[in-house]
């Protein structure tokens, strides 16, 4: 007659099969420090939309989502600290290849009658242009990209080996003139 396998010996055949063949099952240790709970930027500039630049700003970061931001606000203990003294935050997205409308003059023509020395502009070469000095929109033109939560860019000149200097710019919906959107000329 056979005699039957306790079942304690079953699972202790099991689970030594499970660590030999999937080892990672039996480490206890984590293989890197958990994130923080939440992280603390300490003293930024903050830039409204309207252009008004608030300094001292406390900003808390809880999940990947901003929690809380003032000047005043409290830094739970639970949260990692960042000295943001030299950091600007816009509370809305930056696009980085803005598509805002730029009115450069028109490209030189008459290829074939050029000289032996062309000017710069007729070969495409202006780096000396600024973007700044070429936008063709206002605060109220900019409307659908700031429903679509874009509230700066920065834009760059295209065309050309090297077609100018790229603006940096504000959506904001009150500018009178397109050199108010103007963050950084260059």
């Amino acid at each position: 007659m056979m005699e039957k396998t306790p079942s304690w010996r079953l699972g202790l055949i099991w689970a030594l099969l499970t660590l030999c063949f999937y080892p990672s099952v039996g480490v206890a240790q984590y293989q890197a420090a958990p994130p923080p709970a939440a992280y603390a930027l300490e003293n930024v500039t903050l830039v409204h939309a309207d252009g008004r630049e608030e300094v001292g700003v406390n900003v808390l970061v809880r999940r990947g989502l901003i929690q809380a931001m003032g000047p005043g606000i409290g830094i739970p203990p639970d949260a990692y600290v960042l000295d943001g003294e030299s950091l600007w935050v816009y509370p809305g997205l930056v696009d980085g290849h803005g598509s805002i409308d730029l009115d450069f003059p028109a490209m030189e023509s008459g290829q074939e009658n050029l000289a032996w020395n062309p000017s710069r502009m007729a070969q495409g070469f202006t780096p000396h242009r600024m973007a700044a000095q070429y936008l063709a929109v206002e605060g109220a033109d900019l409307k659908s990209l700031r429903t679509e939560g874009i509230i700066g860019a920065a834009v760059h000149p295209e065309g050309g080996m090297a077609p100018g200097q790229s603006v940096a710019v504000l959506l904001r919906k009150t500018t009178r003139t397109p050199q108010d959107l103007v963050v950084r000329p260059s």
